[in-house]
């Protein structure tokens, strides 16, 4: 069984606001390294809030090794330049799934006629995207899996697929902590704490 490559690309907060911002690691993306690369399938990522690029460069470092699932974390605020990278890359790569909250509470953002975009990851992600990889390498309907949403075309309409939430946190891998060293994550208050804030 061949195995089954994945790149994340994470844009959930927009760098070029001005008001002061903590750039944390993303742990989901931690935990999912940790369990795809359990089974065998290669995993990248690329976070725009801390390796600032351009459309083009986006564009072009994934075409560069195109994956198998590309897998989006968009925020409200980022959501156009989610898209345009989907449109840019849905000849090039089969599977284009959205996830975090934004696509969660919102996935018609993401899902209509004709959209890039495959499908939405809902909810917790990390068990979704182990069945997924499953899914893809078996060759088995993407459509019936649980914790996604996608756009039936039939009913004109967004359809859920719920999946439960993790009843037990401590049964998921720890994160690969390893990935995320030396990529320009930070925690700091760039103000002096001592004074009254509002």
């Amino acid at each position: 069984m061949k195995p089954v490559k994945f790149f994340f690309i994470y844009y959930s907060q927009d760098p070029r606001q001005k008001h002061p911002q903590h750039f944390f690691s993303p742990a989901e993306i931690g935990h999912c390294f940790s369990i795809l690369e359990s089974i065998g399938c290669p995993v990248s990522f690329l976070d725009l809030r801390v390796d600032r690029r351009n459309l083009d460069q986006i564009i072009n470092t994934i075409k560069e090794n195109p994956p198998d699932i590309l897998l989006l974390k968009p925020a409200t605020t980022t959501k156009d330049i989610i898209l345009k990278i989907a449109a840019s890359l849905k000849d090039k790569i089969r599977y284009i799934y959205c996830y975090g909250p934004t696509a969660t509470l919102w996935p018609e953002i993401f899902l209509y006629p004709d959209s890039p975009i495959t499908g939405c990851l809902v909810k917790e992600i990390e068990y979704t995207v182990l069945e997924l990889a499953k899914y893809v390498a078996k060759g088995i309907d993407i459509n019936s899996l649980e914790g996604t949403a996608c756009f039936d075309k039939e009913k004109n309409a967004v359809s859920y697929h719920e999946r439960e939430l993790i009843a037990d946190l401590d049964s998921l891998p720890l994160p690969q902590h390893s990935i995320f060293v030396d990529r320009g994550y930070s925690f700091g208050y760039p103000v002096r704490i001592y004074r009254k804030m509002k």
